[in-house]
């Protein structure tokens, strides 16, 4: 987590940007909380040609997606400041569910503001327990998570259901952002091809994320269109490097 302390004496930037600011972990940040900090001095961590505002003093090159997902689940930062487990802080970001709030906030609306909030969409997944996460009463903050970024206008909630997970409580992660947000979702997490027809046509999804049948399973919509059995992934290969267990897997004969 974002620790506050100065490293303005750092030679050089982690991101390469030529601002000096707080460090997180001895890495110099040109602007830990996402404000769009100029510049167009910089080189692009990416060697891009394109010069421009910074989100953390990366260059926004133009590399052709189509929008951006903030994921705000499984331990990642905003998580952290969104749980009353990890979060310790006793300024603006902390102790209140408001101040608690305000972090994961200000991440969407400046990502928001860099092409358009119909580009960004965000990851949540209530009551999630992976990476020693833990809150207090996680409906409660979702939902008024959810309910502050209602009406920003951003693409979708990718909702993960707990269905697989283990040790999670009890709560109907799809029913709460249906709910509480009210407009596209993405739902993911164990849904066979049935469950997800129904899950969409009934109208609480707009799509379902097929995440470890793809790594698993290169010709995914062959074999669920053809109705062939898939393939399980390896999970110990899963952030292994190389193509092992990421781009190895065989197709359906």
């Amino acid at each position: 987590m974002y620790t506050g302390d100065d490293c303005s004496w750092a030679s050089s930037c982690y991101n390469f940007c030529s601002g000096r600011g707080k460090c997180v972990n001895d890495n110099c940040l040109c602007d830990p909380l996402f404000t769009g900090v100029d510049c167009s001095e910089a080189r692009c961590p990416r060697d891009c040609s394109q010069r421009g505002d910074c989100i953390d003093g990366v260059c926004l090159c133009e590399a052709g997606f189509d929008g951006v997902e903030a994921h705000c689940a499984s331990g990642y930062l905003p998580a952290q400041f969104l749980s009353t487990g990890t979060n310790q802080r006793t300024d603006e970001y902390g102790g209140s569910l408001e101040n608690r709030l305000r972090f994961t906030l200000e991440v969407l609306q400046a990502m928001a503001a860099v092409d358009g909030a119909d580009r960004v969409g965000f990851r949540i997944c209530p009551g999630n327990p992976f990476n020693d996460l833990s809150d207090e009463n996680p409906e409660e903050t979702f939902v008024a998570l959810l309910e502050g970024v209602r009406d920003m206008g951003l693409a979708y909630c990718h909702v993960i259901r707990l269905n697989s997970i283990p040790n999670a409580p009890d709560l109907d992660n799809v029913a709460i952002a249906a709910k509480a947000f009210g407009n596209p979702l993405i739902v993911n997490d164990s849904y066979k091809i049935d469950e997800a027809k129904s899950v969409v046509d009934s109208g609480v999804a707009s799509a379902v994320a097929f995440a470890r049948s793809f790594i698993g399973n290169p010709d995914l919509v062959r074999r669920l269109e053809q109705d062939l059995p898939l393939s399980r992934f390896n999970p110990k290969a899963l952030y292994s490097m190389g193509p092992e267990g990421y781009s190895d897997y065989p197709t359906a004969d």
